[in-house]
C-alpha cells in the first residue's frame, strides 16, 4: 500500500528581520513560487500544500494554484504550524519545507522521506551534507549536527562540534528539512522544552532531549568494487581523485558503505559526498536563454548539407538556409565526423553510434538506492558499465549496457537507417572492433534483450533488486569514436581544418564537463584562429 506522504510549506508573513519574505520577488515569481514549483518535482510527495495565517500570502498562493490552509497565528514555529495542518489531514509522513528556500532540491525531499521509510524506527529525519568551507564551522547560523554509527544525531549545534583533539572527524551541517511520522508531529508540540534547546534555539533538540531518535540522511555517490580484481584499479581512481583535487573523497570499508547506501554491497567504495545530479534539459535551456539573451542566434532542425569556403569565409548550408561565418567550431556529436568531412577535413576516426539503454526502478522500491551507485569503471573500455542514478525529479534510473545501433539517432532496435548502417559497415575499423570485442558485444545484445541478465549485472551491486523491481526507461545513443586500427578513443579527439576546429570525441562526462570543455574550445579556437585571449564571460 503507498505511504500518504504530505507536504507542508508554513509561510508567515510578520519578521523581524525580512517582513514578508514569502513574496519577495525572486526571477520574475515569487520566492514562495519557486519553492512550490520545485517541491512538486519531489516524487514521494502525494500532497503539496501552503499553510499560513495571513490572507497576503494565501492570495500568492492560490494565484499560482498551490493549496491553502489556513492557520493560528500564535505558533511559535513552522514545525507547529505544520502540526496544526497534520491534525486535519490524513498522512503517513509529514515533511516540514521551509518556505524561504527557494533552491530546495526535490531530489533532497525524496531522499529524506527515504531514510525514514527505509527500515528506520525513528519517529523524525532529516539532512545533513559534510562541511568543506572552514568559514562555516564559525559561522553560528550553520547548524552542525554529529551522529552515531547507524546515522541518527547525536547532538545538533551552532558551535564547530565535534571538537577534533587528535585523528581526523568529518564535520556536517544540518540542511533544514524535516519529516515526521503523523503521530509524532501531532505530539511535538507538546513535548516538554529543555534546556539544550532554549540554549542553542534549535527547536530539533527537543526531540533529543526528550529520548527520541531523529534519522540523518547524508547523499552522495559511491563506487564500489565488489571482487578483489576491482580494488587495484579503485585505489588508482581514488589516487587520481585526490590529486585532482575532488573534495573530501574517502575510502570506505563494507560497514560504511552500508551506512551510506544499505542495500549496496563490496569490499571497498570511493565516497564523493558532494557529487549530485542535476536534471541537465533544465541545464540546456538555462544555457539557450542566456545565449538568446546575449543575441546569439540557435537554429534547430537544420541538418547541414555543406560547408563551403567563401573569400575570408564559410557558408554553412543546412537545406535551404545558409550562413556566413569568419569560423566554425564543429561540435556535431553523432554527426562530427561527417560535418568535418565537409568542411574539408580527413579525421582519423569515425563515429560509431552505441545505445545505452536504461530501467527505472518501481516507485515502491526506490528506497533501495539513495544516491548515485557506481561500478569501478573497466580501463579497457570508454563505457562505465550499469550503474544506479537518483535524479533531481526523485526517479531511479538503472543501467546504461552499450549495443551497437543501426542508425546514429538509433534510440530503439526499430531505427534503422540503412545507409548509416552500411557506412558503419563499410569501415575497416570497425571489424578490428568487432574482432577484438565481440565476447563484449555479443553479451551486451544478450543484456539488451535479456531482462533477467541486466538485473544479474545490477545486482552485483545492489543485490536486493528483483526483476519485478524495474520497468523500461529511456535510451540514449554515444557517439564513440572508432580508430582505423580498431580502438574506442577514450580521450579528446580534436582536428582542425582551414578556418574550424572539429571536435571528434569527448569522454563522459562530456555534458557535466561541459563549460570546462567550452573554456577549453575557447582557448584553441583563440590561438588557432589569431582571435586574442577569450574573456571566459560567465
Amino acid at each position: 500500500m503507498q505511504q500518504e506522504i504530505l507536504g507542508v510549506i508554513p509561510a508567515r508573513y510578520e519578521s523581524s528581520r525580512f517582513p514578508g519574505k514569502p513574496l519577495a520577488p525572486l526571477g520574475g515569481k515569487s520566492m514562495l513560487q519557486h519553492v512550490w514549483e520545485r517541491s512538486l518535482r519531489a516524487r514521494r510527495l502525494t500532497r503539496l500544500l501552503v499553510a499560513t495565517d495571513d490572507e497576503r500570502i494565501a492570495a500568492e498562493a492560490r494565484r499560482f494554484g498551490a493549496e491553502v490552509r489556513m492557520t493560528r497565528r500564535d505558533h511559535p514555529s513552522g514545525t507547529d504550524r505544520a502540526a496544526e495542518v497534520a491534525g486535519a489531514v490524513r498522512a503517513d509522513l509529514v515533511v516540514n519545507i521551509q518556505g524561504d528556500e527557494p533552491l530546495i532540491d526535490p531530489a533532497a525531499i525524496d531522499a529524506a522521506v527515504e531514510g525514514l521509510s527505509a527500515g528506520s524506527a525513528a519517529p523524525m529525519g532529516t539532512l545533513a551534507k559534510r562541511i568543506t568551507d572552514a568559514k562555516e564551522l564559525d559561522n553560528p547560523n550553520v547548524v552542525k549536527v554529529v551522529m552515531d554509527l547507524s546515522g541518527h544525531a547525536l547532538y545538533f549545534s551552532r558551535w564547530p562540534i565535534p571538537y577534533v583533539r587528535e585523528g581526523r572527524a568529518e564535520r556536517y551541517k544540518h540542511i533544514g528539512l524535516y519529516v515526521y511520522r503523523r503521530d509524532f508531529l501531532l505530539a511535538y508540540p507538546g513535548l516538554r522544552r529543555g534546556p539544550l534547546e532554549e540554549a542553542e534555539k534549535l527547536e530539533q533538540l527537543r526531540a533529543l532531549e526528550n529520548g527520541f531518535k531523529i534519522r540523518v540522511v547524508e547523499t552522495g555517490k559511491v563506487i564500489v568494487a565488489v571482487d578483489e580484481r576491482e580494488q587495484p584499479r579503485l585505489d588508482e581512481l581514488y589516487r587520481r581523485g585526490v590529486a585532482n583535487g575532488v573534495p573530501d573523497i574517502a575510502l570506505v570499508g563494507p560497514q560504511r558503505l552500508r551506512e551510506l547506501e544499505p542495500h549496496a554491497r563490496g569490499l571497498r567504495a570511493i565516497h564523493s559526498p558532494h557529487t549530485a545530479s542535476l536534471d541537465f534539459t533544465e541545464v540546456v535551456r538555462a544555457m539557450a536563454q542566456e545565449d538568446r539573451d546575449r543575441g546569439v542566434v540557435l537554429r534547430t532542425g537544420a541538418r547541414v548539407t555543406g560547408v563551403l569556403r567563401r573569400g575570408d569565409g564559410l557558408v554553412i548550408r543546412a537545406g535551404s538556409q545558409e550562413v556566413r561565418a569568419r569560423y566554425l567550431i564543429n561540435c556535431a556529436g553523432l554527426y562530427a565526423d561527417v560535418v568535418a568531412r565537409l568542411a574539408g577535413a580527413q579525421p582519423d576516426v569515425r563515429i560509431v553510434p552505441f545505445r545505452g539503454e536504461y530501467y527505472l526502478i518501481r516507485p515502491q522500491r526506490r528506497h533501495l538506492v539513495r544516491g548515485l551507485i557506481y561500478p569501478v569503471p573497466d580501463p579497457e573500455f570508454p563505457f562505465l558499465g550499469v550503474h544506479f542514478t537518483r535524479t533531481v525529479h526523485g526517479d531511479v534510473e538503472a543501467g546504461p549496457n552499450a549495443v551497437l545501433a543501426f542508425a546514429r539517432e538509433g534510440y530503439s532496435w526499430g531505427r534503422i537507417d540503412l545507409g548509416e548502417l552500411a557506412s558503419t559497415m563499410a569501415y575497416p575499423g570497425f571489424w578490428r572492433m568487432a574482432r577484438r570485442y565481440w565476447r563484449t558485444g555479443l553479451y551486451e545484445v544478450c543484456r539488451s534483450l535479456s531482462k533477467a541478465e541486466f538485473v544479474r549485472a545490477l545486482r552485483r551491486l545492489v543485490p536486493d533488486l528483483q526483476s519485478d523491481d524495474i520497468v523500461r526507461g529511456g535510451a540514449g545513443v554515444r557517439a564513440q569514436a572508432v580508430s582505423a586500427e580498431g580502438s574506442l578513443e577514450d580521450d579528446f579527439r580534436f582536428v582542425q581544418s582551414e578556418r574550424a576546429i572539429h571536435v571528434l570525441n569527448a569522454p563522459s562526462p562530456a555534458a557535466t564537463a561541459s563549460l570546462a570543455i567550452g573554456r577549453h574550445l575557447a582557448d584553441l579556437a583563440a590561438a588557432a584562429f589569431g582571435l586574442g585571449p577569450p574573456s571566459h564571460a560567465p
